[in-house]
């Protein structure tokens, strides 16, 4: 298990297919037991945010939060089992999560829309909806903008082609 300091008191346990433990000196809190992702700290460091279950079985994954100070937890975002799941996620600022939700499917499992998860209101919102033929698959944040990368499939969704484009805040 890993273990990360956040403060003098307060620290996190947490191993990739081993769960999550939250400690203090007066208590630990075991957030999950299992297969999860590294928790992603806000940039505050007061909050993060974790995929479980990850790895194997991506159409049953879920994504939670966690704030620290307040110990509440919340499921962010989950799979239908079937069409949809969670499959990246990145804090925009402290209190915003952005989320790329996408379909289960062979050719579209890297990526989907952008959602922004808002902490303060505990809802989930469309940030970014593709267009038809296009997936959005990773979520950067640079000089304060948005950049959104993805890419665009021809009519049979075998052929890809590369193509970078920005959404900016």
């Amino acid at each position: 298990m890993e273990k990360l300091i956040i403060n003098d008191f307060c620290c996190l346990r947490y191993g990739i297919g081993k769960g999550i433990t939250y400690s203090t000196p007066l208590n630990e809190i075991n957030l999950l037991k299992g297969k999860c992702s590294v928790p992603i700290l806000s940039p505050y460091k007061d909050r993060l945010f974790y995929f479980y279950p990850y790895g194997d079985n991506e159409r049953f994954t879920k994504l939670y939060y966690f704030d620290m100070e307040t110990k509440k937890k919340v499921e962010i975002a989950k799979s239908d089992g079937y069409n949809s799941s969670p499959k990246k996620a990145l804090w925009l600022n402290n209190d915003e999560i952005l989320v790329i939700i996408g379909l289960n499917s062979e050719a579209l499992r890297s990526g989907g829309d952008v959602y922004k998860y808002s902490i303060d209101s505990e809802s989930l919102s469309p940030y970014y909806i593709c267009e038809k033929m296009q997936i959005v698959q990773d979520i950067v944040i640079a000089d304060d903008e948005v950049y959104l990368r993805g890419i665009i499939f021809d009519d049979d969704f075998k052929t890809e082609s590369s193509r970078s484009f920005t959404y900016l805040v």
